[in-house]
């Protein structure tokens, strides 16, 4: 998900807090950082964790690109 979309979806208009928003997903093991998607970029992939994304699919949840 783009941090523009995020900080929308949050509610958040400053950076930094929608990137302490994502620190705590990946504290709670909700998300994981992947690689960069862009070489020599600061752009980062997230990833929900595989017991999240199985969660969701047990409960029947339909995927939705958000990117």
């Amino acid at each position: 998900m783009h941090q523009d979309k995020l900080m929308e979806l949050l509610g958040y208009r400053n950076k930094n807090q929608a990137t302490k928003y994502v620190n705590l997903l990946i504290a709670a093991k909700i998300a994981k950082k992947g690689k960069f998607y862009q070489k020599c970029k600061v752009s980062r992939l997230y990833t929900l964790s595989k017991d999240v994304l199985s969660l969701l699919n047990d409960a029947n949840v339909q995927k939705e690109v958000v990117a």
